[in-house]
Parts: structure tokens; C-alpha cells; sequence
């Protein structure tokens, strides 16, 4: 039907525009648009995730786009901004006396971790660990409690990360709208949604 034909080029040409223009927008900001076309998604990232990332960096938290930590991160399966954290490990334990390959040994003790309780006491800083055989073992700091001006606050949005049990075969990864990482370890989870 040549009417139907014509109403839908018409439909796809404006569809196009929209979402050239709201890409620009976007771009415009400091938050990268990760490519959606959805009218409902746009909304929620001008309304929503925009706002709030500006809202953090004003706040303190640097702004780096998922693109550029996908560099960072040994794969989808390892949510740890890899150079980071190392960088924190040998900051914060500097008086400890702990080397650059005895920090990739702690993280990667750090990526075999399975209990959130476990976790949690690294993050508090009540893990201790071996930094070679006949030594008696070392309180390990992921993050400065005492003074927190000697972290790294990092905001990203659209953060890709494997589902290793997921529901669908198809769905093997989830990309949460805001994610904020303390020394290169994600630590909040933010989904986005617009009521408007």
C-alpha cells in the first residue's frame, strides 16, 4: 500500500531525526549516550541519569564513560577496574611495604571472593593476607576510611557486566544505568526511572 509506504518513511525519517538530535544532546553533556533509540529510554537518561551524574561530579565523582573502563577490566566477568584498584592497594598500603605483583596476588584473591559477607570485610579492611611464605600475614586497605580524599570516586553509566546465572540464554549481561566505584571496585548500583 503506497499510503502505509509513505506514512511509515515518514515515521522512520522522524524516528531518525529524534534520535540524532537526542544523541547530540546528549553528547553535549559530560554523560555518554550508549545508543538508545527508545523514547521512554532517552527520557530517563535526560531526566534521571543526566541530572544525577552532574549532581555526583559536582558532589566529587569523576566522570568516565563504560567505554572507557571496558579498557580497564580484565572482561564483562570481572567487575574491577583493574588499574585502580592496584593503584589503591599499593597507595593505601604503602607503610606495609606490599609490591605491584603482591597487589595483582591480592586481587586476585579478591575476584575468587563468593559471599557478600566475605567481601564486606574487605571492604572494612578486616582481611589480612600472606604476602610470602614464612611472613606473618597483613591487614590489606581497599579503601580509606580515615581520610577519604584519598580515594577515587568514579561514576559511570551503562556498565556491562556478565550474568553468570541468568534466566535467559540470551541474556547474558546486564548493564545497570549508574554505577559508582570507590578505588576501582563497584560499590552502588543505581536503576534509573522516569515518571514523567
Amino acid at each position: 500500500n503506497p499510503i502505509r509506504s509513505r506514512c511509515q518513511n515518514r515515521k522512520r525519517r522522524s524516528h531518525q531525526s529524534r534520535t540524532g538530535a537526542a544523541e547530540k544532546r546528549a553528547d553535549a553533556g559530560s554523560v555518554n549516550w550508549q545508543g538508545q533509540s527508545n523514547g521512554l529510554m532517552y527520557s530517563e537518561l535526560k531526566n534521571v541519569e543526566i541530572p544525577l551524574v552532574k549532581t555526583l561530579e559536582r558532589l566529587g565523582w569523576k566522570y568516565a564513560p563504560s567505554s572507557e573502563l571496558d579498557g580497564l577490566r580484565a572482561s564483562y566477568d570481572n567487575p574491577f577496574i583493574l588499574s585502580h584498584l592496584k593503584d589503591a592497594i599499593l597507595k593505601l598500603n604503602a607503610d606495609k611495604g606490599i609490591a605491584p605483583d603482591q597487589a595483582d596476588a591480592i586481587i586476585n584473591k579478591l575476584q575468587r571472593v563468593e559471599t557478600n559477607e566475605e567481601f564486606s570485610k574487605w571492604l572494612k579492611g578486616e582481611k589480612s593476607f600472606k604476602l610470602s611464605q614464612g611472613e606473618k600475614a597483613v591487614t590489606v586497605k581497599l579503601v580509606d576510611s580515615d581520610n577519604p580524599s584519598n580515594n577515587t570516586y568514579t561514576v559511570t553509566n551503562q556498565f556491562r557486566q556478565t550474568i553468570t546465572n541468568g534466566k535467559w540464554e540470551d541474556f547474558k549481561h546486564i548493564r545497570p544505568d549508574i554505577v559508582l566505584l570507590i578505588n576501582g571496585i563497584p560499590v552502588v548500583v543505581i536503576e534509573c526511572t522516569f515518571l514523567g
